[in-house]
C-alpha cells in the first residue's frame, strides 16, 4: 500500500501595507445632532428701500431635558434717533428677561448692545466659533442686515461680510481675514444652503457653522399645500428647536 506523504504548498501573494488615513489636525469628531447651546435673533428694519436695521432681539438658549430653554435675553440697536433710543432704553430698563434656566447670579436685566458691530463681535462670532445652533425665521435676511458688504460665490450665491479691518497697504477697509463670511447659496426658489467660510486661523474655527432658517424647516416639515387651520397643531407636538409647540 502506498504510504501517505505530506507535501508543502507554496503560494505567491502581493502584500500591501495598511495605510492609516491621515486626518487634518483641525478635524474634529462628528458634532451632536442638537448642540447644547443656541442663538436666536430677529431684526427690525426701517421701511426705506435699503431696509436698514434699527434694533433686534436675541436669546441664548441651552438644551435642557430635550428642550431648548432661554438662558439669556437681550437687544441690540444701531443708528437710532433720540426718541427711538429713549424708547429702547426704557424698554430695557422696565422689561424683565424671560429666563427659563436658573443661574447665579440671576439674569434680571436684558443685555443691551449699542451697535450691530458689538453684537456681532461679542455674541454672534463667539456662537459661530463654538458651533452653536444659530437660527431665525427668514435667517438669510436677518444675516444680511448684520453685514457690511457682500461678494459673489462660485455657486452663484452671496458671501456676506460681517467684519472689516483697515489695511495700510491700500489705505482702505478690507474684509477681515480672521473672521469668516456667511455664504448663502440657493438650492431652489425657496431654499438655500447657509454656511460659513474658512479663515486665516483655522485652529480657532474648528467647529462647523450650524445655521438654520426656521422658515425653511417648517416648509420642509409641512408642505405648503395645507391650509392655515390644518397648520394649527392643537395636539401639542414638541421639537427641541422650536419650543413646546410648532405654533398655536
Amino acid at each position: 500500500m502506498p504510504t501517505s506523504e505530506r507535501l508543502n504548498i507554496y503560494l505567491r501573494a502581493h502584500t500591501v501595507e495598511v495605510q492609516e488615513p491621515r486626518e487634518s489636525p483641525w478635524t474634529t469628531a462628528k458634532p451632536p445632532q442638537w448642540p447644547e447651546w443656541g442663538l436666536l435673533f430677529d431684526t427690525e428694519t426701517r421701511t426705506s428701500i435699503d431696509e436698514t436695521c434699527t434694533f433686534a432681539g436675541y436669546r441664548i438658549i441651552q438644551l435642557v431635558d430635550g428642550q431648548y430653554r432661554c438662558r439669556r435675553e437681550g437687544v441690540f440697536y444701531d443708528k437710532l434717533s433720540k426718541r427711538e433710543l429713549k424708547a429702547i432704553r426704557n424698554f430695557a430698563k422696565n422689561t424683565l428677561p424671560d429666563i427659563e434656566v436658573p443661574s447665579f447670579p440671576p439674569n434680571i436685566r436684558l443685555s443691551v448692545h449699542s451697535s450691530l458691530r458689538k453684537f456681532v463681535e461679542q455674541v454672534f462670532f463667539p456662537a459661530l466659533r463654538d458651533g452653536w445652533l444659530i437660527a431665525g425665521f427668514n435667517l438669510p435676511f436677518d444675516l444680511s442686515r448684520l453685514s457690511l458688504d457682500w461678494r459673489k460665490t462660485r455657486k452663484r450665491g452671496f458671501a456676506l461680510i460681517l467684519s472689516k479691518i483697515w489695511w495700510r497697504k491700500t489705505q482702505g477697509w478690507i474684509p477681515n481675514p480672521y473672521r469668516p463670511t456667511i455664504k448663502i447659496e440657493p438650492k431652489d426658489a425657496r431654499t438655500a444652503f447657509i454656511s460659513r467660510s474658512s479663515t486665516k486661523c483655522p485652529a480657532e474655527w474648528t467647529k462647523p457653522g450650524r445655521l438654520l432658517d426656521v422658515g425653511t424647516l417648517l416648509f420642509a416639515l409641512f408642505d405648503p399645500g395645507r391650509s392655515t387651520d390644518e397648520r394649527e397643531f392643537s395636539y401639542g407636538m414638541t421639537h427641541p428647536a422650536l419650543g413646546s409647540r410648532y405654533w398655536k
